[in-house]
């Protein structure tokens, strides 16, 4: 009988939404913690909503980071991050990010764009209850590379 409850719980928590199970809600801004030729470390302050029945963590894991089809480098981040059941989660993520050879270059040609694509590609290990499971990351949004040039009278 326990194994059915269980069971049935999992399928229950499976099914529970037709949207998606995590949902980027706001993006409430960066603070930048270290800059290097190599790699910038920063906190990124969002809001997401859980709509799931359990509340979910996301272990410490690495994804690509994709600027309009060219890979950047890769961001990693090392602490669990913690969502709360059914409902919006105001999350402050240390993350750095690891560029690749000439990237930086290649992103202060980015800086007087009007708009972008940014791409987080990758899998992300989360648990849920007992169980754990590394699943695909694929978020897109588009951006304007402007707001985040220093020398901008645009910000």
């Amino acid at each position: 009988m326990k194994t059915l409850s269980i069971i049935l719980l999992i399928v229950l928590c499976s099914c529970s939404s037709m949207e998606e199970p995590i949902a980027f809600v706001q993006y409430n801004g960066v603070d930048m913690n270290g800059v290097s030729a190599k790699q910038f470390d920063f906190n990124l302050k969002i809001t997401v909503k859980n709509n799931l029945f359990l509340p979910v963590k996301i272990m410490p894991s690495t994804i690509d980071f994709v600027i309009d089809q060219k890979s950047f480098g890769q961001v990693t981040f090392d602490d669990k991050i913690k969502m709360k059941a059914r409902r919006n989660t105001d999350i402050i993520v240390p993350l750095h990010l690891t560029l690749e050879d000439g990237a930086f270059l290649n992103l202060m040609a980015y800086m007087n764009k009007e708009s972008a694509v940014l791409k987080l590609n990758g899998d992300v290990h989360a648990k849920m209850l007992f169980i754990s499971k590394d699943v695909p990351l694929n978020f897109s949004k588009t951006f304007s590379p402007k707001t985040f040039n220093p020398f901008s009278n645009n910000r």
